[in-house]
């Protein structure tokens, strides 16, 4: 789902804003939302956007505790005061995340997944992080949000996109071997694993 700032980060903080390193990306508001089709009827990918807040808050809500360490590598009973609304308005320059949702418009229906990416264009890099909700699991949304962080990592120019996985997310680990990946345990971090996912010539 969505990053909250753990009590020790395990991950990589976002490079530092600096317009002219990323003149040349494509921001989030260059995509458009796309219906998905056949056993995804009635779903779209698209941004998310500020009026999401509320969907988010109540899909955090849906979450088990496993889902919630699975995602997060730690436990939080609810998103801090203010964290929806910021997880909801990337910045559209090294941040971007999409949903798959119920409706094409932001505010309107519920979201059931998220992908996000902090894209680093001077190494080339972006971490990434995914989430859906189980009621919506098993069926290739997590692919869709995936193969959309790597169309756009693809179009500007990075070389993979890397994440920090919980060792029993069978489904996150299975979808990066998948997508050639690799994966290396964290020295230090018992049960977790560094996913690097190549992003693909086009």
């Amino acid at each position: 789902m969505e990053r909250v700032q753990p009590p020790a980060s395990r991950h990589a903080r976002p490079p530092p804003h600096a317009a002219q390193r990323f003149a040349r990306s494509a921001t989030v508001t260059d995509a458009a939302a796309r219906a998905l089709g056949g056993v995804h009827a009635g779903l779209w990918l698209r941004p998310i956007g500020a009026r999401d807040e509320a969907a988010l808050q109540r899909l955090f809500a849906r979450l088990t505790p496993v889902e919630i360490r699975r995602r997060f590598l730690y436990s939080v009973r609810e998103l801090p005061p203010g964290a929806a609304l910021r997880l909801c308005t990337p910045d559209g320059v090294h941040e971007q995340a999409w949903v798959i949702a119920g409706s094409a418009a932001a505010g309107a229906g519920e979201l059931h997944g998220v992908g996000r990416m902090f894209a680093d264009p001077v190494c080339r890099s972006a971490e990434f992080a995914l989430l859906v909700e189980r009621s919506h699991a098993g069926r290739g949304l997590g692919r869709r949000l995936l193969q959309q962080l790597l169309a756009f990592a693809r179009a500007n120019d990075l070389n993979e996109l890397w994440s920090h996985v919980a060792g029993d997310n069978q489904a996150m680990l299975a979808l990066a071997r998948g997508h050639d990946g690799s994966l290396t345990p964290v020295a230090g971090d018992p049960g977790v694993v560094q996913v690097r996912i190549p992003v693909p010539a086009a």
